[in-house]
């Protein structure tokens, strides 16, 4: 893949454990490999960073929205709890 389209997401959270939790959620979906676009996720202490680097800018939407599609659920379960 030879990305020509890169975004960087940096989301804050109120507690360092909500993005580990979050991270642990996303992990199964984060196996499988595509050929038109990379995820990168990190945590920096209540900061969750996301990269997504994508060879068209509909691969780079489609992969954006399911990530921020599953991070949403999470974060709406870590507040539920």
């Amino acid at each position: 893949m030879n990305p020509k389209h890169e975004l960087k997401l940096e989301l804050v959270f109120s507690k360092p454990a909500e993005p580990e939790t979050i991270v642990k959620a996303l992990k199964p979906d984060m196996k499988q490999k595509y050929s038109r676009s990379k995820t990168i996720i990190r945590v920096d202490n209540k900061k969750l960073k996301i990269i997504i680097k994508s060879v068209d800018l509909t691969a780079l939407r489609a992969s954006f929205n399911s990530m921020l599609k599953s991070i949403i659920v999470s974060n709406d379960l870590i507040q539920w709890r």
